[in-house]
């Protein structure tokens, strides 16, 4: 018969501190995935075509190339929205929705590469401003006082004109490139103002000519009811 000492299981050998655990294995793993999907590389159109399925989901923002694969479980959005996008340039589309700085930035763990030169797409500046809105307030701070002290030099200058006006009209250019969306909503918005004072004009000349018509309309009937009343005071 075996002895007891036989028949009792070798206890398990325990794990030395520098041993690692599930959980570290389980983040190791996370890690080295979030690397690897931060890779930056450049890709063609045909390249980001084809992953357009929803567990392989590709899309272009801004000539950018992103892996969404993961964020349509995050999405606060409809994910139908992102499918649609797969595999293809969704820059007019998440300009579109008016999307905030927030939501730009939910994307950028995503961010896989970038188009080839020849695939990149030039997009409207009304589009491209809203995303370049913190470097363009930079830019201007530094040209206002690049503007204000080239303004000084060349109105020190008594000759060489040609040399002013080349100095003007780049500072124009400087000007007229950092228009931010700031200011483009806020001329919407003054034209807008003007565009309701406008409409309100020809609104209250129409209840200025009803105010006066009712005015007269009581004149009318209170003359002709003294006038009645005067007809019965003297035949009684």
């Amino acid at each position: 018969m075996p002895s007891i000492d036989q028949e009792i299981p070798p206890s398990p050998t325990s794990l030395s501190p520098s041993s690692p655990s599930i959980i570290d294995k389980i983040s190791s793993v996370k890690n080295d995935d979030n690397n690897r999907t931060k890779l930056y590389s450049i890709y063609s159109l045909d390249q980001v075509k084809i992953h357009d399925k929803p567990n392989d989901l590709w899309m272009i923002l801004y000539n950018k190339v992103y892996d969404i694969t993961n964020f349509t479980s995050v999405h606060p959005g409809d994910v139908e929205v992102l499918l649609d996008c797969g595999g293809a340039d969704a820059t007019e589309a998440f300009e579109d929705v008016g999307h905030s700085d927030f939501a730009f930035q939910m994307l950028k763990p995503y961010l896989i590469g970038e188009l080839q030169l020849s695939d990149k797409k030039k997009y409207e500046s009304k589009l491209l401003s809203a995303r370049k809105i913190e470097v363009t307030s930079d830019n201007n701070n530094t040209n206002g006082i690049t503007s204000k002290k080239g303004n000084t030099d060349n109105n020190g200058i008594l000759t060489n004109g040609k040399h002013i006006k080349t100095k003007k009209t780049n500072n124009n250019s400087n000007n007229n490139d950092n228009i931010t969306t700031k200011d483009i909503h806020r001329t919407g918005i003054t034209k807008s103002k003007k565009k309701r004072r406008n409409n309100n004009k020809p609104n209250k000349i129409r209840e200025h000519f009803r105010m006066l018509s009712l005015g007269i309309l009581a004149l009318v009937s209170l003359i002709l009811f003294l006038y009645i009343q005067r007809f019965r005071w003297l035949h009684m």
